[in-house]
C-alpha cells in the first residue's frame, strides 16, 4: 500500500517542470558522512581509501540517512522503469519484425531488446530491479496511477546479497575522483548492460533486409561455420558489396552499451534534481573488477551472483569474460571450457532467443509472458489495433526465416569454433554508474556561493522526511 504522504510526495514530483531540472541539474557529489582533504585513511574491505590533507578540508558531522522508500522508487523507475506499451511504428518492409519486447520504458534500446537493468546498492544490500511487463499504452496517465511506481520498487526489487559488498572508492574499483563511492547512506545504481539480444536480432536483421554478409577480418572469408550463409549467398539473397566485419560488429557493442546506459544515469539524475537529492555519474569505474574477475582478493558483485569465464587460449584476449548474474541476468553467449557458459551451440542459443519474440519466457521475477509476436499474445497487450496485430503476427514477413536462421546458427557455431566464444567481445557491460544520496549542506555553504543550493535542495528534509 501507498501511504497519503507518499502520494502527496509523487503528486509533487509530477508537477515539478522538466525545464527547471534541466536548467539546475549539476553533480553534487558531497553527501551526509562524507570527508574530503582531512588526511584520513580509511580501510573499507580489503582496500584502503586515503583522504590526503587538501585546502577543500571538510568532515560531515552527521551521519548518513538512506532513501526513503518513495525516494528510491522514482529514482529506480527513471532509471529503468516501465512506462507503457510501445509503438513498434515500422513498416512490414522495413522490419517491425525487429522488436523484441512490447513493453516501453523510461529509456530507450535497440530494437526495444529491455537489455539493461538495474543493479543499486544500499546499506541493507544489493538489488536487482526488474518490473513485470507494461499492461497499457501509458502506465502513468494520471496522479491517481503514480502509486505503481512505489509498488513496482517494493515488489520487483530482487535481493542478491547481503550488505553492501567491497566495492570501495579507489582501485581496483574506481578512480581517485570517486573517493566517495558506495559510501554508508547511499544508492549506488548500477546500470547492467546486456548487448548480446540485440546482436543476436541484428544478425537476423543483417541477413533478411540488409542483404549483407559477415566476413571474418582475420581471414577474409566468410563467417560461416556450417556453410548456411554461402547459400544465401548462392540463393543472391545476401548480395550486398559492402560486407559486415565481425571486427565492426564488435566494435558496435560498446556504442550501444554506452548510450543506452548514458540515458538510463542522465534519467536518474534529473529525478535526483526534482527531489532534491545529490546524485554524480561516473565512468571511471573497472566493471572487470565489479563483476568479481579477481575474487576473492576482491569480491565486488561475486555474492550478489556476477558470473564470469576465463578467456579460451584461442581467443587471445588477457581479461576474463562477463557473462551475468545468476538467476537474474545471463547473456546470450557461449564459452568454450567455460562450466557456466549460458549455452553450448549456437542452435540452443537462438531457439531460446526466439522464444523471447515469437514464444513464451519467463522473467527474473518468474512471471511468464508471451512474446511480441506470439500467437497467444493478448492484443490488448500491444499498441496496434486488435485486427491489425491479428492481421501483423499471421503475416509471413513477420515470422523467422528459417534459412536465415540457418544462417546466424552457423555464424554464432563460427566465432565459437574459431575465438572460443559467442560474441567475441563481452556482451555485459557496466560502462559507468550513478550516486545519489542526501547532501551535507553545509559544506557547499562553506565553499561556495549560496545560489548552488537550490529551493529543492535547502527545503529537501521538510517536505520529503
Amino acid at each position: 500500500m501507498v501511504s497519503e504522504k507518499e502520494r502527496e510526495l509523487l503528486r509533487r514530483v509530477w508537477n515539478e517542470s522538466l525545464m527547471k531540472q534541466l536548467a539546475h541539474v549539476r553533480s553534487r557529489r558531497f553527501g551526509l558522512g562524507y570527508r574530503y582533504d582531512t588526511g584520513e585513511a580509511i580501510r573499507k574491505g580489503n582496500l584502503v581509501v586515503e583522504y590526503p590533507k587538501g585546502l577543500l578540508e571538510f568532515k560531515s558531522q552527521k551521519k548518513p540517512i538512506p532513501l526513503s522508500d518513495v525516494e528510491s522508487a522514482l529514482i529506480t523507475w527513471a532509471a529503468a522503469g516501465p512506462n507503457g506499451l510501445i509503438l513498434a511504428d515500422l513498416g512490414v518492409s522495413n522490419n517491425v519484425a525487429t522488436f523484441i519486447y512490447a513493453t516501453g520504458r523510461t529509456i530507450p534500446g535497440p530494437d526495444n531488446d529491455q537489455g539493461l537493468d538495474l543493479i543499486y546498492v544500499i546499506d541493507d544490500g544489493v538489488y536487482f530491479y526488474r518490473p513485470p511487463q507494461a499492461s497499457k499504452i501509458y502506465e502513468i496517465e494520471s496522479e491517481e496511477d503514480l502509486g505503481k511506481i512505489v509498488n513496482w520498487h517494493k515488489n520487483y526489487s530482487i535481493k542478491l546479497a547481503n550488505g553492501r559488498t567491497d566495492l570501495a572508492g579507489t582501485l581496483p574499483f574506481a578512480m581517485v575522483f570517486n573517493k566517495n563511492f558506495n559510501e554508508n547512506g547511499s544508492t549506488l545504481l548500477l546500470p547492467i548492460y546486456d548487448a548480446s539480444r540485440v546482436i543476436v536480432n541484428i544478425l537476423f536483421h543483417y541477413f533478411e533486409y540488409e542483404r549483407v554478409p559477415i566476413i571474418d577480418d582475420n581471414t577474409g572469408q566468410l563467417a560461416d561455420q556450417n556453410g548456411a550463409m554461402k547459400r544465401l549467398v548462392d540463393k543472391g539473397i545476401l548480395s550486398s558489396q559492402i560486407p559486415m566485419t565481425m571486427d565492426l560488429l564488435d566494435r558496435a557493442i560498446g556504442a550501444v552499451a554506452g548510450v543506452v546506459v548514458g540515458t538510463s544515469v542522465q534519467n536518474v539524475r534529473l529525478m535526483s534534481e526534482a527531489i532534491g537529492l545529490g546524485s554524480w555519474i561516473f565512468g571511471g569505474i573497472y566493471d572487470y573488477t565489479m563483476m568479481g574477475a579477481f575474487a576473492p582478493q576482491f569480491k565486488g558483485l561475486e555474492e550478489a551472483g556476477a558470473v564470469v569465464c576465463q578467456p579460451p587460449e584461442k581467443s587471445k584476449r588477457i581479461w576474463p569474460y562477463k557473462v551475468g548474474i545468476k538467476n537474474v541476468k545471463m547473456s546470450f553467449s557461449i564459452i568454450e571450457g567455460c562450466k557456466d557458459s549460458p549455452y553450448k551451440n549456437g542452435r540452443e542459443l537462438v531457439e531460446d532467443f526466439l522464444n523471447i519474440k515469437y514464444g513464451k519466457y519467463k522473467e527474473p521475477n518468474n512471471l511468464e509472458y508471451d512474446g511480441i509476436w506470439s500467437p497467444n499474445r493478448d492484443p490488448n497487450l500491444v499498441a496496434w489495433k486488435r485486427d491489425i496485430y491479428e492481421m501483423l503476427r499471421r503475416d509471413e514477413k513477420i515470422k523467422a526465416k528459417e534459412d536465415i536462421k540457418e544462417a546466424v546458427i552457423s555464424f554464432i557455431d563460427y566465432s565459437v569454433a574459431k575465438y572460443g566464444m559467442f560474441p567475441r567481445v563481452d556482451p555485459i557491460w557496466i560502462p559507468m554508474a550513478v550516486q545519489v544520496h542526501h547532501l551535507d549542506i553545509d559544506f557547499y555553504k562553506k565553499y561556495y556561493k549560496e545560489e548552488v543550493l537550490t529551493e529543492n535542495i535547502l527545503r529537501h528534509f521538510e517536505i520529503w522526511h
